[in-house]
Formats: structure tokens, C-alpha cells, sequence
């Protein structure tokens, strides 16, 4: 029971990171709000569980902090409902991934999972597109995080190689420093190109949103992730990716007035079902 608890609260603070970056965004720039945001839970980490720097973990810990920059890109010009059912992709990806860099094999379910997540997610991407509105800036947003999706997958498959062999708290602090760096990068390009680190007058609103992507979305989030994946089964964990969907999907349209369109809800259904019945494949054939 207690497992159960564990996976859907890192899901719901998970959903809840598109909505608290987003009114991050009202005052602070994108690399100003992630830099604060991962260097604070870097620190708070490595207080609390001393972890190392591991090289090969490291490396590829880029894959992961290029996918974070292009989500933050991506939601400043997008909505939270639009970037939370891009992200639904990322299973998808995983197991197109996994059959090209770890020799997995593909099953026609599998392959009619990935064919409707894509599918899916092109709806999503283009959504303004297809319904006749005037909406570049939504389809480059949406791009962005498409290509963070792709980012995200890689490192995922990399990590199902590296978890052989470096712990679990070894990996989420490497991939934690290595977005440190990059968005400490990202504050000298800025710096450079005479962008502001912040875009206005900062309030409540903007401290708020730190605390809570410091503390829930990032520190807490990660612990009871992995208190699920010791408690209970594959299965049950990964329908915690699942649950971020509702949760984004609804805070965007409560909070932000985010709407939904009839292309939007077809395309988000084609990218649930591709996930899962890739999922549900994945699983089976481990089972056999």
C-alpha cells in the first residue's frame, strides 16, 4: 500500500513542475529559474546523501540536462497541457531507443505503439496548425519539447546500462550537476548576448514556484520515486508516468485557462495508447 502512495505522489509532483515552472516564468528567465532550481537540489542532495561523480554517468547526464533546457525553451513559448502530452512520448521513444542502441527487439505491438505515439504527438505539435489558427510560436514551442522528448529517451536508455553498475542516487546527483553546468553556461551566454536574467519585477510568485520545484518537484520527487521502485513492481512504477498527464493536463487548464480542442484530445489518446501498449509489451515479455 505504502508502495502505491509513493508512486503516485512523485506522480503528482511531477504533473505539478510544468505549472510551478510556469509561473517561474512570469518573472524569471528560463536559465535563471533551472540553474537556481538544480544547483539548490544539487547541494541538497549531496548533503544528505554524499554521492560521487561518476564519468561514464556524468556524460551522459547531458543527454538529460539538453532535454531539461529545450522543455524550459519550449514551455516559455507552449502551454503546460501541450508540453505535459508531448512529454506522454517519452515511452515511445524509449522503446524505439532501446531497439537501436541495446539490440531489444521489436514485435509488431510494439511497433503499432510507436507508430500511434508518433502519430499522436504530430497532432499534438501541430494542433494550430491543423484547426486553422495562426500559432508559430505554440508549433516551435511544441517542437522544442518533442526534441527534449528524444533527449529524455536516450538518457533513459543509457541509464538502463549504467544502473548495472552505478547506484540509482549516484546517477540522479551526476545528471543534476551536469544541468548545473549547462545552465550556468547558459547564464554566461545571456550574460554575453546582454539578454536579463530576469524578465520583470520579481514577487511572492516566482520564490514560491523555487520552493516548491526545489522541495517537491526535484528533492522529494526523486525519493519517493525510489522508494516506489524498492516496494513494488515494474508495472506499478511505470504507471506513475501516466498519472503526470491528468495532473499537468488539469493544472494548465484550471490554473492557465489552457484549452482543449477536439484534435488535442485525439492526439493525447493516440500518444496514451501507444505508450501503453508498449509498456504492456515491454512488460510481457519479460515475464516469458
Amino acid at each position: 500500500m505504502m508502495a502505491l502512495v509513493f508512486v503516485v505522489l512523485s506522480a503528482v509532483f511531477a504533473g505539478l513542475n510544468l505549472p510551478a515552472l510556469k509561473y517561474g516564468l512570469t518573472e524569471l528567465s528560463p536559465v535563471l529559474l533551472m540553474l537556481i532550481r538544480f544547483a539548490a537540489a544539487t547541494l541538497v542532495i549531496w548533503l544528505i546523501y554524499r554521492p560521487k561523480i561518476q564519468k561514464t554517468a556524468l556524460k551522459a547526464s547531458f543527454l538529460s540536462a539538453g532535454a531539461l533546457l529545450l522543455i524550459i525553451l519550449g514551455l516559455s513559448l507552449s502551454t503546460i497541457s501541450y508540453v505535459q502530452a508531448i512529454l506522454a512520448f517519452i515511452p515511445v521513444a524509449v522503446g524505439l531507443g532501446a531497439h537501436h542502441l541495446l539490440g531489444e527487439k521489436q514485435t509488431l505491438k510494439s511497433i503499432a505503439g510507436i507508430l500511434l505515439g508518433l502519430g499522436g504527438t504530430l497532432f499534438i505539435i501541430f494542433e494550430v496548425k491543423i484547426s486553422g489558427t495562426n500559432g508559430h510560436q505554440l508549433v516551435i514551442g511544441n517542437l522544442l519539447v518533442f526534441f527534449s522528448a528524444i533527449l529524455s529517451a536516450l538518457y533513459i536508455v543509457e541509464c538502463r546500462k549504467l544502473s548495472k553498475t552505478i547506484s540509482s542516487i549516484d546517477l540522479t546527483f551526476n545528471q543534476f550537476v551536469a544541468t548545473t553546468f549547462v545552465f550556468i553556461l547558459g547564464m554566461f551566454a545571456m550574460a554575453i548576448l546582454g539578454k536579463p536574467l530576469v524578465v520583470s519585477e520579481t514577487t511572492n510568485v516566482s520564490l514560491y514556484s523555487l520552493i516548491y520545484l526545489i522541495i517537491f518537484g526535484t528533492v522529494l520527487m526523486f525519493f519517493f520515486y525510489q522508494k516506489g521502485i524498492k516496494q513494488t513492481n515494474a508495472y506499478v512504477v511505470g504507471l506513475s508516468q501516466y498519472l503526470q498527464l491528468p495532473v499537468g493536463v488539469l493544472s494548465g487548464v484550471i490554473l492557465f485557462s489552457d484549452k482543449i480542442s477536439p484534435v488535442f484530445i485525439l492526439g493525447t489518446g493516440l500518444i496514451l495508447a501507444g505508450s501503453l501498449i508498449g509498456t504492456f509489451n515491454h512488460l510481457s515479455n519479460e515475464k516469458s
